[in-house]
Formats: structure tokens, sequence, C-alpha cells
């Protein structure tokens, strides 16, 4: 390459860790004093990732889930756009990151990288930008302050996610159950 630079073949390594890089002019009979850490980890692969899709303004979290994450300071790749990961306390095997704008209709590829874009571990992964439903009746429209009422919503842009579906009355979240592919039904909570 040139007097002071050299390019070497990383040997494989039975298990990830550290290990000590010296260099040779002369096939190893004389090497350097100093040596460079190098590190080996375990190859990152992606695979799965929850919820799968969101809305098209992004902001929302997604979890990437895989082998070789650990704390390693990994990039998300949303096609060629890439955000910091976050790393999960306790997850070994996870990496959490906020979704980037896209467009409604669309879906990307999803995956990790530790050197770039142009490293991305990115699988079969993919995140689809979807519009958000919107309430188009619900009845009854009044109950008791104490709760309880069921409450049948009509909605379009219904659609099965892993955290199922759920219905906001102010600022609480209640579980709705799915009766039909537009229609779900939810318990009112009590007004505070």
């Amino acid at each position: 390459m040139s007097s002071s630079l050299i390019l070497c073949k990383v040997p494989s390594a039975p298990a990830p860790g550290n290990s000590t890089v010296h260099v040779s002019n002369n096939g190893g009979t004389d090497t350097s004093i100093e040596g460079v850490t190098f590190t080996y980890t375990t190859p990152l692969a992606v695979a799965s990732v929850e919820p799968s899709s969101g809305p098209p303004e992004g902001g929302n979290y997604i979890t990437i889930h895989g082998v070789g994450i650990g704390t390693r300071k990994l990039l998300c790749a949303f096609g060629e756009v890439t955000v910091l990961s976050h790393a999960l306390p306790g997850a070994s095997n996870e990496a959490r990151c906020m979704v980037p704008r896209g467009r409604a209709g669309t879906d990307i590829a999803v995956g990790l990288s530790e050197h770039g874009p142009n490293r991305t571990s990115l699988g079969s992964l993919r995140y689809a930008y979807t519009a958000g439903p919107s309430v188009l009746s619900l009845t009854p429209s009044v109950g008791s302050t104490s709760g309880g009422t069921p409450v049948t919503v009509s909605a379009a842009g219904l659609t099965r996610v892993d955290a199922g579906p759920s219905c906001m009355f102010a600022q609480t979240r209640v579980k709705a159950e799915h009766v039909s592919s537009s229609i779900v039904v939810c318990v009112s909570p009590p007004r505070h």
C-alpha cells in the first residue's frame, strides 16, 4: 500500500474478544514492540422489528431484535437514512430506534449498522409507513362518569398490529377488541 500503510486480512477467532496486533518487515522474525488492540465481535444479524409499521410523520420508536447487538454503538438504517440507536437496559440483543419521517403507503428496508450506511445488516426486515386510523362514528356517544360503558367505534385505517388495538379517552388509553376490519369495541374508563 505505502511505506506507512499495510493491509492485513483478519484471521478468524474462536470467540469474541481482544487481540494485540503487531507488524513485521521480515515474515515475523522481528515484530513491532508496541501493538494495538483489535476487537473481535459477534457478527451482527437482525431477526425482527416491532412494530413493523407506523405513521408517516415518524417520531415513534421501533425495537430491532437480533444477534450481536450487545452494547455496541449502532446506527439504525431506514433505507438510505441512518439514525442513532439506543441500548435497552438489560436487553443484550435489542436496539431501540426513532423512526424518521416517511411517505404513507411505502415500506422500506430496516437494519442496523456499526460502520455507517454502506455496511448495514438489513436482512429482510421491512417497516411500513401507514396512515393512522380515523374515527368515523361511535355508539353510544355518552356514558357514565364512573366508566364501564361499552363503546362501539367505527373507524377507517384499522390494522391488526402486535400491540393490539386501543382507544384513547382524553389522555387515558384502554384496550379495544377487534369486531371487524372497521369496528372495535372499547370500555370507557372512569372520568377523573
